[in-house]
């Protein structure tokens, strides 16, 4: 017996230039802050290593990882950034006209902010068709 779920929506929120532009900000200084953290730190504990209570080297490794954490999270919200700017663009300049027939409508669970939500099951077509 084969049980095809149905496909999940996606929601589509466009990003704007100005929202794109604050996240690559925020997350440059992340990278760059944590990146020069990273090298601070990782330059110290090599420094340290011939210290004989050995205090400093594990707190510096724990530091380094954090701080290396901290520059992937900043590099990837660059990335990710530009990458839903690029979708928006291209969805854009390549959208398709189409018409909705809403088929049923049904109360779905509050959202974590406790906004209303509903369930639409829909029928899209082309515009043209």
């Amino acid at each position: 017996m084969d049980t095809a779920r149905a496909r999940e929506p996606v929601l589509l929120e466009p990003k704007g230039p100005v929202i794109t532009v604050i996240a690559c900000t925020v997350g440059a200084a992340l990278f760059l802050g944590a990146a020069g953290a990273f090298a601070y730190v990782t330059i110290r504990t090599a420094a340290d290593l011939g210290r004989t209570d050995g205090r400093w080297t594990w707190a510096g490794l724990g530091l380094a990882l954090a701080a290396a954490f901290v520059a992937y999270a900043g590099l990837s919200t660059v990335f990710f950034a530009r990458a839903e700017r690029r979708a928006t663009l291209q969805l854009a300049a390549q959208g398709v006209d189409a018409a909705a027939l809403v088929l049923a409508v049904a109360p779905a669970p509050p959202s974590n902010d406790d906004n209303d939500q509903v369930r639409l099951l829909m029928r899209m077509s082309p515009e043209d068709a």
